[in-house]
Parts: C-alpha cells; sequence; structure tokens
C-alpha cells in the first residue's frame, strides 16, 4: 500500500503558532481541534493510503499526540517526532524523517502548511499539497 504524509499543525490541526515558548506551547496541545476539511481528506486517502504522521512536534509530547489523534481517527497510523533535544528546523528534521521513510515506503505525496517543507518534500521529488 502506498503512503501518504501527513502534517499536523496548521494542517490537520488547527494552529502553527510554535514562537518560542514550546512549554506554553505543549500546555495548551489538547485544545487545539482538527481542521474539518483535512480530516475528512485524510479519513478518505486512509482507505487506499498509509497515513503516516509527520510532525515537528517533539517526542515529549507522544501520549497527548496520540490522544488527539486516537480521539478523532478511526484508521491506524504511523506517527514520526523530532527527538526532544532536536532544535533544527522543520523542514531539516522532517527530511531526516522523510528519506528514511523513503526505503521501505512508496510515498504519493505529502501535505504540509509550511513552504519550506513543500519545497523539501519537492527536492525528494514528492510531490506536496501545499494546505495554507
Amino acid at each position: 500500500m502506498n503512503s501518504v504524509i501527513v502534517d499536523l499543525d496548521g494542517t490537520l490541526i488547527t494552529g502553527h503558532d510554535w514562537g518560542e515558548d514550546f512549554d506554553s506551547f505543549y500546555e495548551h496541545l489538547l485544545e487545539r481541534v482538527p481542521v474539518l476539511w483535512c480530516l475528512d481528506l485524510v479519513e478518505l486517502l486512509a482507505k487506499t493510503h498509509k497515513i503516516i504522521f509527520v510532525t515537528a512536534r517533539s517526542e515529549r509530547c507522544r501520549h497527548m499526540t496520540k490522544l488527539q489523534l486516537n480521539n478523532w481517527l478511526s484508521f491506524p497510523y504511523e506517527l514520526y517526532m523530532r527527538s526532544n533535544t532536536d532544535l533544527r528546523p522543520d523542514w531539516e528534521v522532517k527530511k531526516e524523517i522523510t528519506e528514511n521513510l523513503m526505503h521501505d515506503n512508496k510515498i504519493d505525496f505529502c501535505i504540509d502548511d509550511n513552504p519550506e517543507n513543500c519545497a523539501m518534500f519537492k527536492s525528494l521529488g514528492i510531490p506536496c499539497l501545499h494546505v495554507f
């Protein structure tokens, strides 16, 4: 089964305003809600594709992130996150994760709100649906 990579914040989930205060962002994580049209799209895609969530969120919020996703989704998925100590730009983290995923997955396309991430996916030869 082919795969689709989907971003979380600003794409599937409202908000992408990380700012400089990660503690505050994580503290209010469960207040965020899904972007309904994107949630519907991903639900449809899950019927024919493996859904792989690749997020810039750190591992420290894996439990909360899975609570969110499991509350909204009715299909299995994979979730990849940055390590707790990784402060690289979003696109660098996602590039490394995506390159590793490409070894075992045929990735049809990605869905992301960050123009830098979209450009990175393009550089890897993966089409990207740019959400804004």
